[in-house]
């Protein structure tokens, strides 16, 4: 927990002090909060399901994968509206909304980069 507080708070590069601590903080907790959720759920469904065995380890990290992609993706997208709100974050929040692939003359794709 310590070393995911340590990250979120040199994630939250745009703010400073006290407020850069917070961020930091809030951020680690809604991490470490919403993947125990999603484990609790996927334990209580897998186990519930009837299932035994091996079926019931699939249904376990089937669920993970979906609850898991799903509460992701909702839950960095409302972070980063928060805190853009905020102030903060505006580059990560607006970043891909401005992201394009382009060809190169191998036929392979790539991102470019941005100054």
């Amino acid at each position: 927990m310590i070393v995911s507080l340590a990250l979120m708070v040199r994630f939250a590069h745009d703010a400073s002090g006290l407020a850069r601590w917070l961020l930091g903080l809030v951020h680690s907790t809604l991490q470490l909060v919403s993947v125990a959720a999603v484990m609790m759920i996927a334990s209580r469904l897998s186990s519930t399901s009837g299932l035994r065995g091996g079926w019931s380890l699939v249904v376990f990290l089937g669920v993970i994968g979906v609850l898991g992609g799903i509460g992701g993706m909702v839950g960095m997208s409302g972070y980063l509206w928060a805190t853009n709100c905020l102030g903060f974050h505006g580059n990560e929040g607006f970043a891909p909304s401005t992201t394009r692939t382009r060809s190169t003359s191998s036929g392979s794709t790539s991102t470019p980069r941005v100054p």
